[in-house]
């Protein structure tokens, strides 16, 4: 995974049109998306791709709650509250949880 500097995060904000949640954010930017072993955090457009469709407004799938990555391993979805996002920072960050 490589981490996402704050000008690519504000750069997909624009392409994407409305903001990206500050937790997820963070996550982005301390571990990227993209595979790490049994991990997958998704890229905000591959969200974006897979479930705009499911919302009348884009922005929406941003909110609180959003599919943001998954454990490959058993094919566990995360949605997106805060508190999730940080146990899975924590989680790749190698601190117990």
């Amino acid at each position: 995974m490589k981490p996402l500097t704050p000008l690519e995060l504000d750069a997909l904000e624009a392409r994407l049109q409305h903001p990206i949640p500050t937790a997820y954010r963070e996550l982005l930017t301390h571990t990227g998306a993209g595979e790490h072993g049994d991990v997958q955090v998704y890229h905000p457009l591959e969200i974006e791709e897979a479930y705009q469709y499911h919302f009348e407004e884009p922005e929406e799938l941003f909110n609180t709650y959003f599919p943001f990555g998954c454990n490959q391993r058993s094919q566990e979805i995360w949605p997106g509250p805060v508190n999730t996002i940080f146990r899975v920072a924590k989680a790749l960050a190698g601190v117990p949880i």
